[in-house]
């Protein structure tokens, strides 16, 4: 019932179930048919105040699948779990495309309707400086795609600054043998020149160092 409950996005059955104690011994329970824990799917909705709910029992998992759609869909939940410091950031994860990614990932998840960002980069770059110090920067996708390269994928130039100046590492390259660079000289977008140059300057103090 909870995880029907949580699915539905109903917070005042979830809020109802919860108290009781089986219910809540059994706060991580997944079917075949519901595989994500209610908690996910209160992220995935962005529902903050069932999110709180859960998160208040004490043996719920927090696991990379909920980081991912925290740092995805709300701020409000990303700001309560990184309060709390026993919580792994780099845990890696399935997304809703199938793909194992690093809850990082989730500033560059899209819409799996439309494909569209779900974060404009403005809102991207915000919460990348929330959990800067909490992730590894240049960690890469089963893809060989790096925070950077998924930045300058979505021709966000706000949140290439801001990775940069973090120290995002501009050469890597993904399984296609494509840097962050390569992937800006594709661009088709307004701010293209800017990203190009950006990419460059931080090459060659890269280089220097």
């Amino acid at each position: 019932a909870l995880l029907h409950a949580a699915d539905a996005n109903n917070t005042e059955v979830v809020r109802e179930l919860l108290k009781n104690e089986q219910v809540r011994r059994h706060v991580n329970f997944t079917t075949e048919t519901h595989s994500l824990e209610p908690i996910v799917y209160a992220a995935y909705n962005g529902n903050y105040d069932m999110f709180k709910l859960l998160l208040a029992v004490p043996d719920v998992k927090i696991d990379g699948a909920v980081l991912y759609q925290a740092i995805a869909h709300n701020q409000n939940m990303l700001t309560d779990l990184l309060a709390r410091k026993d919580i792994d950031f780099n845990q890696v994860s399935a997304t809703e495309r199938g793909q194992d990614a690093f809850p990082a990932f989730g500033l560059f998840a899209a819409d799996p309707k439309t494909g569209k960002p779900l974060l404009d980069d403005n809102t991207a770059r915000d919460r990348l400086v929330l959990i800067a110090s909490r992730i590894k920067l240049n960690a890469q996708d089963e893809l060989g795609k790096t925070l950077l390269i998924m930045a300058v994928e979505q021709a966000k130039s706000k949140t290439i600054e801001k990775l940069l100046e973090l120290g995002a590492a501009v050469t890597l390259v993904d399984k296609d043998g494509k840097t962050a660079l390569d992937y800006a000289r594709e661009l088709k977008t307004y701010n293209k020149e800017r990203i190009i140059k950006l990419l460059q300057e931080a090459a060659k103090k890269q280089m220097e160092i």
